[in-house]
């Protein structure tokens, strides 16, 4: 199923004349992935460069998306792939004050170690 997941995922992020609706299908999928932590289909797609670590969705970026899941291991991978901590969402909001905000202990202690 996994491999589907991703084959779809892939074909479809990378096929250049699709369709907004098909788009965000394929983006809810992979925020999908990020929140139940499927290592594999997320790092897949940033390995073979499916998809940018920081890739924006409807104005956050994935980061944003496992800091507000307070995905700790999450957030390391897609730190190693290169997502950037400093870039901020469509409100302003970078990854930090999310986890602040919404008080996502293990997001902002992972972003604390990432940044010491």
């Amino acid at each position: 199923m996994k491999t589907i997941l991703f084959l779809a995922l892939s074909t479809i992020l990378t096929t250049n004349n699709i369709s907004e609706k098909s788009n965000k299908v394929s983006i809810q999928q992979f925020i999908e992935a990020i929140e139940s932590e499927d290592f594999e289909l997320v790092e897949n797609a940033l390995k073979n460069r499916i998809i940018s670590a920081n890739q924006t969705f409807n104005g956050k970026t994935l980061l944003i998306y496992a800091v507000i899941s307070d995905k700790a291991e999450m957030i390391n991978l897609l730190v190693r792939y290169g997502a950037n901590l400093n870039i901020p969402a469509d409100d302003g909001l970078t990854p930090m004050e999310y986890a602040e905000k919404l008080d996502k202990i293990h997001a902002k202690a992972e972003i604390i170690v990432i940044t010491a």
